[in-house]
């Protein structure tokens, strides 16, 4: 009598270590894909911030809550004459993971 067949008993062992397996890597894999997005909006912030104090150091004042973060990608019109351009580099605003595009960023007042 050959045997072709595995027994249940023989699947469901199987089937346990590979939900011990599974249950051991899965949050070291959570963890990596978090440290990640974590990463990207740290740069995001630096980028950002970086912009606010180019815009800082062109038009010697922040921006007003009235004008928000778009100020940054528009070309100043009272600063078109000395040759002031855009003050982020690309057509729009990087998107932070976790945060919802209208949701609007303080910046610190003009203290000058």
């Amino acid at each position: 009598m050959t045997r072709r067949a595995f027994s249940l008993f023989e699947m469901l062992i199987v089937l346990a270590i590979i939900g011990l397996l599974a249950a051991l890597v899965a949050p070291r894999l959570a963890g990596v894909f978090t440290g990640g997005q974590v990463k990207q909006t740290k740069a995001q912030l630096q980028l950002l911030t970086g912009a606010i104090e180019k815009f800082h150091l062109d038009m010697l004042r922040y921006p007003s809550e009235a004008e928000g973060l778009a100020v940054l990608l528009e070309k100043p019109e009272d600063g078109a004459e000395s040759g002031r351009g855009h003050t982020w580099s690309g057509a729009r605003c990087p998107r932070t993971p976790g945060i919802a595009p209208s949701s609007t960023a303080r910046i610190p007042s003009s203290t000058s």
